[in-house]
């Protein structure tokens, strides 16, 4: 069977530094609370007038130009997408202006949320494996996150997210030779029917927006079951020493008693995203392996990194890369 590797990556978060002194006189609460209660330390985010899809189709241009790959050995894209952001047609007409006749190569759309992430990956690996060729070997895969405007119906809650995109460039490989970071097949389950999450219902007269019920969310997320899950996406019964786990970025507590249940290594446990940058959902595990490779932060024994995603939904989903080569970073 065809094997598939990512080859490519770039990732950005929003351009607006929000302090937490700036959450603490919005909500009447102070920065140690909000600190101590998320471990967040700063909140990054986009203004709600920009066109995400532009952003995201600027990425996708200076990915390709990186890495050498004509726009022709694309098969096509998978995106994630949000309520409020024309994120698959704003690509299309971006991607368009620097390329004619491009606007068909996207594939798929997934849905939302933390888990996000993950299922884009998968339908993208799925894609790569199904339509991929020698001739055009590559595949594209977009997840972004905007809870300021996807939250908006909560401010409270939207206020403690930064914004994030990434770009992934995969690889469908015929000739044997292995690049990149080999991917094992990722995989999204849903492990119980509501992790503390409710959204508006229209007909009733309210406004589509989504709540969450932090207590809930925090009992599913260290649930060892969905640890388990991540895990079992890499056929693993434990953690191996050579394999390094950047979980998605929600709060600071939640992934602390995540390593306490399942007996995590910190030295294999990525946490620097929550508190660098803040809980950016379902591109969380992209931007951070995007800084793990860049800045060198997984042990020099490393030779996989285990990608793993929970939260809305009650879902979990986990992937496997295997060090085959370097990753263009963009």
């Amino acid at each position: 069977m065809v094997d598939v590797s990512l080859v490519g990556l770039t990732a950005r978060v929003g351009d607006k530094l929000i302090s937490l002194a700036d959450v603490a006189k919005r909500f009447d609460t102070t920065e140690e609370k909000v600190n101590r209660a998320t471990g967040i330390t700063a909140l990054y985010k986009f203004p709600l007038s920009t066109q995400l899809s532009v952003i995201a189709a600027d990425m996708i241009v200076k990915l390709l130009a990186a890495s050498s790959v004509d726009i022709e050995q694309v098969v096509g894209w998978s995106t994630s997408t949000q309520p409020d952001q024309d994120l698959v047609p704003g690509i299309e007409m971006g991607i368009a202006a620097h390329y004619k006749d491009a606007t068909a190569k996207i594939t798929t759309a997934a849905g939302f949320g933390c888990v996000a992430g993950i299922e884009v990956l998968a339908s993208a690996y799925m894609y790569a494996i199904h339509y991929c060729t020698p001739q055009q070997p590559y595949y594209l895969a977009v997840v972004s996150e905007t809870p300021n405007v996807m939250l908006s119906g909560d401010a409270a809650t939207g206020q403690l997210f930064s914004d994030g995109i990434a770009v992934a460039l995969l690889k469908a490989n015929f000739d044997g030779k292995h690049e990149g970071l080999g991917i094992k097949r990722p995989l999204v389950k849903t492990i119980q029917a509501t992790s503390g999450l409710r959204v508006g219902n229209p007909f009733k007269g309210e406004k589509p927006f989504l709540q969450m019920d932090g207590r809930e969310i925090y009992r599913f997320a260290t649930n060892p079951k969905v640890y388990q899950t991540i895990l079992s996406s890499a056929e693993m019964d434990t953690l191996e020493d050579d394999t390094y786990f950047i979980p998605h970025q929600a709060n600071l507590r939640i992934l602390q008693k995540m390593q306490e249940v399942n007996a995590i290594a910190g030295e294999q446990f990525y946490v620097n995203g929550i508190q660098t940058i803040g809980n950016t959902a379902a591109a969380s595990v992209f931007l951070g392996l995007y800084d793990v490779l860049k800045n060198n932060l997984a042990p020099v024994s490393t030779k996989k990194y285990l990608l793993g995603a929970f939260g809305m939904g009650g879902k979990s989903g986990g992937a496997l890369l295997t060090i085959h080569g370097n990753v263009t970073l963009v």
